[in-house]
């Protein structure tokens, strides 16, 4: 129902804009953008009006993102109108050819900010973008860490920067969400993932061993961020702490503990996967 209804308004509102948008000449434009510049409303309607096109075909770009496209649309038009009350037409440019930065940069914000559950600064997104971009075009794979290392260089990026980035889009799972067990069988995460509350019989024999293998594998590690990961996770003689108090411990800031995880998480997956570790067994 809720999808009809948008599909529904995007119907409505692509109609009504084929009705009453109608492009000005290059002098029209030029008149009317600088009536709009003194304030006059109506030919700030004129300008937004005749461009309301130049959106929907921006949009259409972004309309296999997490957002509707009606949304993207009216972000669009967010940035449009930015567009028109900033436009100097007195500079020689054709106002299509400055819109256009302002609809796709409230388009990209709208999505960077409302797509994911944990909000991502500007900033660390587009900085994401462009890791992921160079990643696709030399066929690299970012759970590796020696292909971080390329990517950084194509880049002309201090492979930290790189990692720090990264430790910032952590996969957010829907506990309802399906998941195929080693049988073959499809069941859902919430009938799959451990129950804390509950200790299996094997899990005092188990231990021993996996403990002495993340913390042999954690000699790989910096001091600093092997030391962090043994407080996080329980790895010395006293139970897992929190970022906070770690970050008291150490007198490092909460997020510079996490970011750490982070990237050493990132730095040892390749070695866990080649080890055969599952992730319950390193992931407490």
């Amino acid at each position: 129902m809720e999808l009809s209804q948008t599909l529904s308004a995007l119907d409505s509102y692509m109609r009504q804009v084929k009705q009453s948008s109608h492009l000005l000449t290059k002098e029209e434009e030029y008149e009317v953008s600088i009536a709009a510049k003194n304030g006059d409303l109506r030919a700030k309607n004129r300008m937004i009006e005749s461009n309301l096109r130049l959106v929907i075909n921006v949009a259409k770009h972004y309309q296999y993102s997490d957002i509707p496209l009606i949304d993207i649309i009216q972000e669009g038009n967010t940035g449009l109108i930015r567009a028109v009350e900033k436009f100097d037409a007195t500079q020689g440019f054709r106002f299509s050819t400055y819109a256009v930065w302002w609809i796709k940069n409230h388009i990209d914000r709208s999505i960077m900010n409302n797509s994911r559950t944990i909000r991502i600064p500007i900033n660390i997104a587009k900085i994401y973008k462009r890791i992921n971009k160079a990643a696709n075009k030399l066929k690299l794979d970012l759970a590796n860490y020696n292909d971080l290392i390329i990517i950084a260089k194509s880049l002309e990026m201090d492979i930290n920067d790189v990692t720090d980035t990264l430790s910032n889009y952590v996969h957010v799972l829907n506990l309802d969400e399906n998941a195929t067990t080693e049988s073959g069988s499809v069941t859902t995460l919430v009938n799959i993932i451990e129950d804390k509350s509950i200790t299996p019989p094997s899990s005092e024999f188990e231990s021993g061993s996996t403990r002495e293998y993340l913390l042999a594998l954690l000699e790989s590690l910096p001091n600093f961020e092997r030391r962090i990961i043994e407080l996080r996770f329980g790895l010395t003689d006293e139970p897992p702490l929190s970022l906070l108090r770690i970050g008291e411990r150490l007198s490092v800031s909460r997020e510079k503990v996490r970011i750490s995880i982070n990237k050493s998480l990132i730095k040892l997956k390749p070695q866990l996967l080649r080890d055969n570790m599952q992730r319950h067994d390193y992931i407490l």
